[in-house]
């Protein structure tokens, strides 16, 4: 009898340090059947994120070209290095953790024919005294996102 296939997914982080949002993510990583899940992280860079998912041999990759900043020239090389990696892998399901990620990692996922995409909103990148301009762009982003 041939095995079966086992559900790949990428857990998209940007920043790699151990804050309630990086925490959350590992706390699903732990509890997935590795004999039902394949899952890769996907981080900016090293930091306290990977030494942790080494620690418990969770397969891991390294973007640079992921930028926390909003800069059309900065999220058209994380967008295209993005699709790249998700039409190489072929995941099953992307799986997004932060703003930033979650509106480029969804948009990008959804392009390149990701079936399954899944955000979880672990806290919002601005607040009532951030600028109009940020507050709109980022929630028009959210609702789109979807």
């Amino acid at each position: 009898m041939a095995a079966r296939k086992r559900i790949t997914i990428c857990h998209i982080q940007l920043l790699p340090i151990l804050s309630g949002v990086q925490r959350a993510m590992l706390e699903i990583l732990y509890r997935l059947d590795p004999d039902l899940y394949e899952s890769v992280v996907l981080c900016k860079e090293e930091g306290d994120l990977t030494a942790a998912l080494r620690d418990r041999e969770i397969y891991y990759l390294t973007m640079p070209d992921l930028s926390r900043a909003i800069h059309p020239r900065y999220d058209l090389k994380s967008w295209l290095a993005l699709r790249l990696f998700f039409q190489q892998r072929h995941f099953d399901i992307v799986h997004t953790h932060s703003s930033k990620t979650g509106i480029l990692g969804r948009f990008t996922a959804y392009n390149a024919g990701v079936p399954l995409i899944f955000h979880t909103v672990q806290g919002l990148p601005f607040h009532e005294f951030s600028p109009f301009a940020q507050k709109w762009i980022y929630g028009w982003a959210e609702k789109k996102g979807g």
